[in-house]
């Protein structure tokens, strides 16, 4: 399941993301951080959802060619 814990994120982008949402308060925006860290299997069914097979099959490929065979 996602994350969405400010502090799953690198320090640089927690920094940008409690930024964004000290402007947002100060304007009267609501927000919501709905995605910090993503497990890789949730990924790539997000990935697969929105692709070709043809475009699927090369990123494994790619994956598999650069030593990630259990990312493909």
């Amino acid at each position: 399941m996602a994350s969405r814990d400010l502090n799953d994120l690198i320090p640089e982008v927690k920094q940008n993301a409690e930024r964004v949402m000290e402007v947002c308060d100060q304007v009267g925006v609501d927000i919501l951080i709905y995605c910090t860290l993503r497990p890789l299997e949730e990924q790539a069914k997000l990935f697969r959802q929105s692709r070709s097979w043809a475009e699927i099959k090369k990123k494994i490929l790619k994956y598999k060619d650069r030593g990630f065979r259990f990312l493909g």
